[in-house]
This record gives C-alpha cells, structure tokens and sequence, in this order.
C-alpha cells in the first residue's frame, strides 16, 4: 500500500434492518470494537428501529428509509453518490437487499474492497413447495449472482459456507469464502451472574417471528408440555410477520396463563438470565446469536440440529434434536425441566464453550485481519 494508507481508512457498513435480530446484534459488535484509530466508520440503516441509537455511539450514522425495499432502483444511485462523496475504501453489506444494492454500486463506483457477511440461507425455506419453491430458487440465484461482485464473502458458520458452495443454481468459489463465526460481547455483561437456581421454571424462545423459526410448529404441540409441566412458562421473545399468526394459535389452545410475548428489544439477557434454559425451534439457522446470548449466560439451548447449531451445540453443553421432530423437541424439554442438575452442568460447559471459541474479540481480530489482507491486494 502507498504512503496514503496510513491515514483513516473510511469503511462503510449496510445493513436492511435496524430493528433487534442476530445479524444486527453481530453488526454493532463489530463497530463497537474496530479499531477507530485506523477506521473512519460509516454506516447505513433504515431509521425505524432501537438499535440506531445503538449504532450512532460507535458510527457516523446515515437513514434511508429505502435501503431494504428491493424495487427500489434509485438505492443504485444513492449508494453510488454516498461512495464516491465519503471515499470509501471498504464496504461492507449485510442482509440480502443491502447486499445487492451496495455490492453493484461499489462495483461500479471502483471501491477496491467490498464485502459481504452472508447471515443465513433463507432462500432455501424447505416446507415451500411449487410457485413458491421457484421462487425462492430465483431469488436465490439473483443474489448470488450480485455476490460475484464482492472481493470477499464472510460466512457466520461453517454451514454457510458449505451452502454456497454446493449449492443448486449459480455455485460460488470457496477460495472465496471466510468463515468468521458470530461471537458473544463477554465486556457488555461485566461480570456473568453465577445463577444456578434450579427453580425458575421458565424457558425462553428468541427469535423473530419469520416461517423458518418454526414457531408455528412449536406451538400446535406445546400441549404435551404442559400436560406433564403445568406450572411452567413458555416466553416468545421477537418480532415479525408471523407473530399475529402464533398469538392466535396460542389464544385457540387455550394457552394464554402459560405462553407470554415480549418484544425483540426489551432485555433479552434479562429474559434469558430468569429462565432455566432457552429454545430454538428453528428449521434454518447459520449460527445465532440467541444461542450465544444463552450459553454465555450458563443457559442450556435445546435446538434442532440444523445448520451451524452443532458447530457450537454438542451433548455435553445443550440437546440437539433431529430436525423437524417437534414430538422429540417437546420430550426433551420436558426430560430437562425435570432434572435441574443436568441444567446446571449443561449451563457451566456452554459458558466456557463460548468464552474459549466464540469470544468477541477473537473475530474482531479474525475481521480487521481480513480487511488488511483486502487493502493490501486491491489496494
């Protein structure tokens, strides 16, 4: 790199979301902790969620009301005016629409390093059949198509990674790809309480209300667990399209005195810290950050075991469950409800799975690696 490199480098993030979610909670991580002696960091979000004031501590934040809305064309040109008026060096996209938006326009606009951080593999939802299923496939085509323009992708698991490789439709290089796993804020939560009561009687469901999280499923069979553990309570901690649709259900099963919903943004440390253990029915997952949040908080995650989940789940610090066995997903709730033993020994090895391979700042490191190595080929 020329003599000029060692000014601030402006680094713009692009993110479709600034409501609560894991891709969101693993963005401000990154901006809290990059290094601000040698980034200039920008970052660009719709306006109407809690975590812009989050974001705004750590960035020079920018509002589109737009930025996530697909037909939007005009986001080409916005992006490309923002890019060459800001001199941004690095890029940085996260979510689909950002992605195709902000990797084209960097494209043409000559920004020598442009990343994307591949969160999931939505557009592989496995119960869409027919016109659905196509068009998911199209989507799915479309926005790896748009990846080609990245100088580099980072997948949040190993899962991730695999996907776009062998994925049907348009496949992408794995020399490509960087895995850099979703990590836990160990500084944000100063001191982990040592909370080893056994009689909270409360488990805890985190994740936005979106048909691959397998609420739905859940919920028709939450019955046979409160059969055998009346005394219980359920909490669905989210937002989404499909959270009417799962408060019905829960109103026609007569639920109500057992099942709670709170929203994505209150404290979910809070919420997870007065439960016994969380869980995590979805049918699709990269790696999430709920399961970190638990683990790190000594709460055993039951999950299915799909995607990364057994990258950080194993049978000595949570239960993985085969993948769509709701029956089984409900034996093993109600077999660990009764064992509060078994939860605390659970709870103490996920901790210190997560603090030895998922610490923060061991992928900020990993980051800021990758970000050197890009300058100094495009560069």
């Amino acid at each position: 790199m020329s003599s000029e490199s060692k000014k601030k480098i402006n680094i713009l993030y692009v993110i479709g979301s600034s409501s609560y979610g894991g891709a969101e909670t693993s963005l401000l991580n990154s901006i809290k902790y990059i290094n601000k002696e040698k980034f200039n960091i920008f970052l660009l979000c719709p306006p109407d969620g809690p975590m812009v004031n989050k974001f705004s501590q750590y960035a020079k934040v920018y509002l589109n009301h737009h930025i996530n809305e697909k037909k939007r064309v005009d986001n080409f040109i916005y992006l490309y005016n923002f890019l060459k008026e800001k001199n941004i060096s690095i890029i940085h996209t996260n979510h689909f629409n950002p992605d195709y938006f902000g990797l084209l326009s960097a494209f043409i606009a000559k920004v020598p390093v442009r990343l994307s951080t591949v969160h999931g593999i939505n557009f592989y939802y496995v119960k869409a059949f027919g016109f659905k299923r196509i068009h998911y496939f199209l989507l799915s085509f479309l926005y790896t198509w748009f990846y080609l323009f990245s100088t580099r992708l980072i997948c949040t698991s190993e899962s991730v990674k695999k996907h776009l490789v062998t994925k049907r439709g348009l496949k992408l290089s794995s020399d490509k790809l960087t895995v850099v796993h979703n990590s836990f804020d160990f500084d944000y939560v100063t001191s982990i309480k040592e909370n080893q009561r056994t009689d909270l009687k409360q488990a805890a469901v985190i994740a936005n209300f979106d048909m691959i999280k397998g609420h739905y499923e859940f919920i028709k069979k939450l019955p046979l667990f409160f059969k055998k553990k009346p005394d219980w309570k359920i909490i669905f901690c989210g937002e989404g399209k499909e959270k009417m649709n799962c408060w019905k259900m829960v109103n026609e099963l007569k639920l109500n005195n057992s099942v709670e919903f709170c929203c994505m943004y209150d404290d979910v440390l809070g919420l997870i810290g007065q439960s016994s253990f969380t869980l995590l029915p979805s049918y699709i997952e990269s790696l999430s950050m709920a399961i970190l949040e638990s683990m790190a908080l000594k709460k055993p995650v039951i999950a299915y075991d799909t995607g990364g989940n057994s990258e950080i789940i194993n049978s000595s610090n949570g239960i993985l469950v085969p993948k769509y066995n709701t029956i089984q997903f409900i034996k093993e709730m109600i077999d660990l409800s009764r064992q509060p033993e078994k939860i605390t020994s659970l709870g103490n090895r996920a901790f210190h799975t997560v603090k030895r391979n998922f610490n923060l700042k061991i992928k900020i490191n990993e980051l800021e690696e990758i970000y050197d190595q890009q300058l100094n080929y495009f560069t």
